[in-house]
């Protein structure tokens, strides 16, 4: 015993004065000094039920579940009718220790016990305890049925620049998986910075900005893919509805900090509004509300941004998403049909963990738990995944952290991630001929009928998240502006998650009134007609796939005289086999064309077809395997 317990115990030889005590630095949660007064008065009364059972709440206050569940044990052996409440809390130290056998029985006893049985009436308490109840039996039953002999990726802890004693989570990352950003509880909630450097270490993390960050809370920070636009969480600000509500901010890159910011109310309520998650293409929102109309506590919601640019009212996601307990920290993963968010409400480990679902057929499905490598009894809070699909950014408050909620990485598994990879379109659209960019392109983008809307912006650019190693057509529209038809080959590329795709775009011709000699009607020449598309092939093939079909007729449609035109074909190969091999290949590619476009009305002398063969430039090799079909009237 050391110097301080026996002073205590000289001063008050009676346990009941000590428990008094302990009771008082429980009330203030001084736990260690609590745990003293209480291993006090055991050494007075050995046999004392009261001393176990608020030892088995302190050890557990500060993290010491062995202890904890060892007190209990005492309790129950010594006085088994003494506190129903025990139980309940019991189990919930077994789970701690992974230990769901004996947290299920303490949890069924809890259950099973009538309130008249106890010597304590602990009534107030148990009403919480409640509430919970069939959640940490669920959670037990899902526990049993986890085969933890098997062995998992292990989850590894960023460290000392990213976390500290205190909370960090609700991590995110910039499209290009440079910049962390991540919400520090330092005596308040900030939101903070970090940088990836070239050896993949990460600097110290710094404030995103005194725009964003103040002595209020402010949190759970999510960028568009365009990365210049910032949505976050503040609490009590003066611009808000009550509560936390949710803003938004210009981002600046290379600096790393926020500026110009501005509520949307749209989004917020009167109630807790926090966490918002954008989707890739900045249509929808998903974001944590305890707002009316839940299933119960805080749960998931979605909004809309209509046509005019406003986000409609928000939605619940259902019973697959949301439960009676809490769900938070959304994560819509840019395949824009993969969710993840945290729970306490579904079956998982104990406390919050993650869970992930996926939108099929129309709905988004039951919630799965994430598994080991990312759950335990402990909380996690918040999940983001690297640009490749492979590496998970969370955070969790298991014991070997730095304290609290650390953020952690760790690999995924297939079923852990998003269902479908993808690529981040990154588009350019700018005027042929000034160089300028042009906002207000309407680019439909897409397979066959299935078609994406986006629009480019004051700047030139669009983004587009679409699934990785496809082709894709894509027509942009604009009405003083020729429409362009194209198609390429989007991958994503081994140091970047996106591709580049710029278009150039003609003005609609402007022509002058020729005024013919003797004539008092003037004439206008016809309009220039000059457009191109290439068709892209897998190797060794020449025949036209139905959406490649499909992408010639919209192309040729947009003429009804189709005796103006003249149309030339080139086919070219790659460099696999031999050179006359690719020859005829790329002959039968711009013949298969040619005949094709003779179907859409096309007279035949109007069309001239070639191969090229082999492409020599060093481009990639699907680039390489191609028809161009070049439209023009001259």
């Amino acid at each position: 015993m050391t110097l301080e317990n026996n002073d205590l115990w000289a001063q008050k030889n009676n346990a009941s004065d000590l428990i008094k005590d302990a009771e008082t630095h429980i009330n203030k949660q001084n736990y260690p000094q609590a745990r003293n007064s209480l291993e006090a008065a055991l050494k007075i009364k050995e046999k004392f039920p009261i001393a176990y059972r608020l030892l088995g709440v302190v050890e557990a206050k500060m993290g010491n579940y062995e202890a904890s569940s060892l007190a209990y044990k005492r309790l129950f052996e010594l006085q088994p009718d003494f506190s129903k409440a025990a139980y309940f809390e019991a189990g919930q130290a077994y789970m701690k220790l992974y230990n769901y056998d004996e947290a299920l029985r303490c949890f069924q006893r809890y259950k099973s016990a009538l309130n008249k049985d106890f010597a304590l009436d602990e009534q107030t308490i148990q009403i919480g305890y409640d509430m919970y109840l069939e959640r940490e039996i669920n959670s037990c039953i899902f526990s049993k049925g986890v085969n933890f002999g098997t062995k998992v990726e292990e989850a590894v802890n960023m460290g000392a620049v990213i976390n500290s004693k205190y909370d960090e989570y609700l991590p995110t990352l910039t499209n290009d998986g440079k910049l962390l950003i991540y919400t520090s509880d330092n005596k308040g909630e900030n939101i903070l910075i970090s940088r990836q450097k070239e050896d993949k270490t990460w600097t110290q993390s710094k404030s995103i900005g005194k725009a964003i960050n103040t002595p209020m809370n402010e949190g759970m920070a999510k960028l568009t893919s365009c990365g210049r636009t910032l949505y976050f969480s503040a609490c009590n600000w003066e611009q808000g509805q009550g509560g936390c509500d949710i803003f938004m901010a210009s981002f600046d890159y290379d600096e790393a900090v926020g500026y110009d910011v501005m509520p949307v109310p749209a989004l917020s309520s009167k109630h807790w509004d926090s966490q918002p998650s954008i989707s890739c293409d900045g249509t929808t929102m998903y974001f944590a509300s305890n707002r009316d109309g839940g299933y119960g506590g805080t749960d998931i919601w979605m909004s809309k941004l209509d046509h005019n640019g406003q986000w409609t009212p928000a939605v619940n996601m259902g019973s697959s998403i949301n439960s009676p307990g809490d769900e938070e920290a959304p994560y819509i993963a840019p395949d824009g049909v993969t969710l993840y968010f945290s729970s306490d409400g579904h079956p998982g480990f104990g406390d919050m963990d993650i869970f992930r679902s996926t939108f099929e057929k129309g709905v988004w499905s039951k919630a799965l738990n994430l598994g080991r490598t990312f759950n335990t009894p402990f909380r996690e809070a918040g999940i983001v995944i690297s640009p490749e699909n492979d590496i998970a950014y969370f955070a969790s408050a298991r014991p070997e952290g730095k304290g609290g909620l650390d953020i952690y990485y760790a690999k995924l598994t297939t079923e852990q991630a998003p269902l479908i990879d993808n690529v981040l379109i990154d588009g350019y659209v700018f005027d042929k001929m000034t160089g300028e960019p042009v906002s207000g392109i309407v680019v439909k983008i897409g397979k066959g009928e299935e078609r994406h809307v986006v629009v480019s912006d004051a700047a030139g650019r669009f983004f587009i998240c679409l699934p990785n190693k496809e082709t894709y057509s894509f027509i942009l529209e604009k009405d003083d502006y020729e429409t362009f038809i194209g198609a390429d080959f989007f991958q994503r590329g081994e140091t970047t998650p996106t591709q580049r795709l710029e278009i150039a775009m003609n003005a609609k011709d402007k022509a002058p009134t020729i005024v013919a000699e003797n004539k008092e009607t003037p004439t206008t020449p016809p309009p220039r007609i000059r457009k191109n598309l290439s068709v892209y092939f897998e190797s060794g093939k020449h025949e036209l796939t139905d959406v490649q079909k499909e992408q010639i007729r919209q192309l040729f449609a947009q003429y009804p005289d189709k005796r103006i035109l003249k149309v030339k074909v080139t086919g070219f190969a790659d460099d696999i086999g031999n050179r006359e091999f690719n020859q005829s290949l790329s002959e039968k590619r711009a013949s298969y064309v040619a005949r094709f476009i003779e179907q859409l009305q096309i007279p035949k002398d109007q069309i001239i077809y070639d191969g090229e063969g082999v492409v020599d430039t060093n481009i990639a090799k699907h680039q390489k395997r191609r028809v161009e079909i070049i439209i023009s009237n001259q």
